[in-house]
């Protein structure tokens, strides 16, 4: 069943239906639905809904009438302006790449993505439904870290809140509980995998049944077959993480050939199916990013090049036919690894791209600066053929040690680089100054010590990193909440003593863009230093003049912000734009020069 929407401008807007058996979350019925969120654009809207009959009619294009009518229905929809008292995105809007190198909402409101990349099985969970552990008895994963287990949170249980969602007396309070603490610690994103078969975790899919946990299907039917209870239990958890605030990324293939093949091909039946479900079931939420595959790596350049740049040009344009919202698509790659993106733009099928997603390991026990400077290379490539992507670093650090639990700190002693003090003065800033998301991943620990990736069961093991992630992003919201371009701008600031760490390496500048990037026109600025250098009394550098007026026409705000706090640390200064500023080091701060700090410039 599909659903034709005529909008009041006279647009079309088609959304696919599914089958959801009883209507209420039981398999058995005979009620198809149709989610649908209406873009903002209010006033009278007809709809149409035709059931139809025909041979794999399911795999149609959008636009086809194939089939036999067996049902349908026309009505008159009054859409109304957005409910500014909504809850999270339902109030501002879907989440868009605004064509600039950015998400926003359909408000227009800046959105920086900065959240979670861990558990990539976060649905892999023991309360829904069905939900099986495919590693007994079946085939180890690429790690041999993969958990013998599914989920549980219960550490989370007591997160959750009267009326918040839940089914069966209790199953689902651990897991929104969960969501509840993500978006308390304000994490704004988390990524997800709908279907880990063949993969590390094995234990995720939207299938009635797993084949008991073989390689691929046992019986063609069992990648055919969707589960309508646990189905409608996922949409519980993901419209939850909408109200509170948490972008979905939905990463709808991993890498291992052994997933690929329980799906097939590209544009096999199976996997053009798979995609179109996901769009019928989910393709309404307002914070999603369709992720088409997992370190997907560029033909000949890796045994794990799972699809070609063409066929994921073919991916991206079949689940965009199917979805109304036109959510941000991407494609995760391999550690430090562009070639994909660059035989995307060869080949010619790199249209399609709204955000690219990388996965980065720097020279973790060296000089810090991979991470910023993989970011801008990425976006150069894409603007050199005339586009503005949005840039994601989706997978931070080495793969055994990412982010370590702050609350085993043993576990990673021989990796001190795990801890929150090098993840934030190493990565965080260093990426989201370079005008990048990021989604923090956990590396593989065990659940005696902490947990990780595939046994993260509780997110308080790295809550002070999570605290100090909001604070850096919300730095960039407010400080650019108004403006159409900004970006990574590093040449504005000159070290007194360069660099100011010998191993966090210089400053990380972001600033408005007006007009050309270079361009002396920049009302706001932030300035993130590793360190004060070799003394906390003095300067710790230039900042250069940001404005090419008439000296003396305008005064400028520099504030001294704590990254650990996020509080404002002594007395403003003010200076005119149109000349070099020398900013004193923060009033009454410790005088420790190897502390970080983030400057704020705005005008009055």
């Amino acid at each position: 069943m599909d659903l034709r929407l005529v909008r009041p401008d006279g647009g079309i807007v088609r959304v696919p239906g599914f089958f959801a058996g009883d209507g209420a979350g039981g398999g058995r019925g005979s009620v198809w639905k149709v989610r649908f969120t209406p873009p903002a654009i209010p006033g009278s809207w007809s709809a149409t809904a035709i059931l139809r009959y025909g041979e794999a009619i399911n795999l149609d294009t959008p636009n086809s009438t194939a089939g036999i009518p067996v049902f349908g229905r026309t009505l008159r929809l009054l859409v109304d302006p957005p409910d500014l008292g909504a809850p999270g995105f339902f109030a501002r809007g879907p989440i868009e790449a605004d064509g600039a190198g950015r998400l926003r909402h359909a408000d227009r409101s800046l959105f920086v993505k900065a959240g979670v990349g861990s558990p990539e099985n976060f649905l892999g969970y023991a309360g829904f439904d069905g939900a099986v552990d495919g590693i007994d008895g079946g085939p180890p994963g690429e790690f041999g870290g993969a958990p013998d287990f599914l989920h549980e949170f219960e550490a989370h249980r007591g997160h959750w809140r009267a009326g918040d969602p839940d089914w069966g007396g209790g199953r689902g309070r651990p897991i929104i509980g969960a969501l509840n603490d993500l978006a308390d610690l304000g994490a704004n994103a988390i990524y997800v995998m709908p279907m880990n078969l063949g993969g590390d975790g094995r234990d995720t899919f939207p299938f009635v049944s797993n084949s008991g946990g073989a390689r691929f299907p046992a019986d063609p039917a069992d990648a055919l077959n969707y589960a309508v209870r646990r189905l409608s239990q996922w949409d519980l958890v993901l419209r939850h993480a909408q109200a509170r605030g948490i972008l979905v990324q939905l990463v709808l293939a991993e890498r291992e050939p052994t997933n690929i093949d329980w799906l097939g091909g590209a544009m096999s039946t199976r996997r053009r199916l798979f995609l179109k479900q996901l769009a019928a079931h989910f393709g309404y939420l307002p914070g999603l990013e369709w992720t088409l595959c997992e370190e997907n790596a560029a033909p000949g350049a890796s045994t794990f090049a799972q699809f070609t740049p063409l066929e994921l040009r073919d991916m991206a344009t079949w689940i965009r036919g199917w979805d109304h919202l036109r959510h941000p698509r991407s494609v995760h790659v391999d550690y430090n690894d562009l070639s994909l993106y660059s035989a995307m733009i060869a080949s010619g099928a790199a249209n399609w791209i709204d955000c690219v997603s990388l996965q980065i390991s720097g020279d973790e026990a060296g000089t810090a600066r991979l991470y910023g400077d993989l970011a801008e290379d990425v976006a150069g490539r894409f603007l050199n053929i005339g586009r503005r992507v949005v840039v994601h670093i989706d997978e931070p650090g080495y793969y055994l040690t990412g982010a370590g639990s702050e609350l085993h700190p043993n576990a990673w002693a021989n990796a001190p680089h795990a801890g929150t003090e090098d993840r934030r003065r190493r990565v965080l800033y260093d990426s989201l100054f370079s005008g990048a998301g990021l989604l923090w991943y956990f590396g593989l620990y065990p659940l005696e010590d902490g947990g990780g990736d595939l046994h993260t069961e509780d997110f308080r093991t790295r809550a002070t990193l999570l605290r100090q992630t909001t604070i850096a992003r919300e730095l960039i919201e407010t400080t650019f909440r108004d403006v159409g371009q900004f970006g990574a701008a590093d040449d504005l600031w000159t070290s007194a003593v360069a660099p100011l760490h010998p191993v966090y390496g210089d400053a990380e500048v972001l600033a408005q863009v007006s007009g050309p990037l270079g361009g002396a026109q920049r009302d706001r600025v932030l300035v993130y230093l590793p360190a004060l250098g070799p003394s906390a009394s003095v300067s710790p550098g230039r900042l250069a003049p940001l404005w090419s007026g008439a000296p003396g026409t305008r005064t400028f705000r520099a504030t001294w912000i704590n990254p650990r706090t996020g509080i404002e640390q002594g007395p403003d200064q003010f200076f005119d734009p149109t000349q070099a500023f020398w900013p004193e080091p923060p009033a009454g701060a410790p005088l420790n020069p190897d502390v970080d700090w983030v400057l704020r410039v705005t005008p009055l």
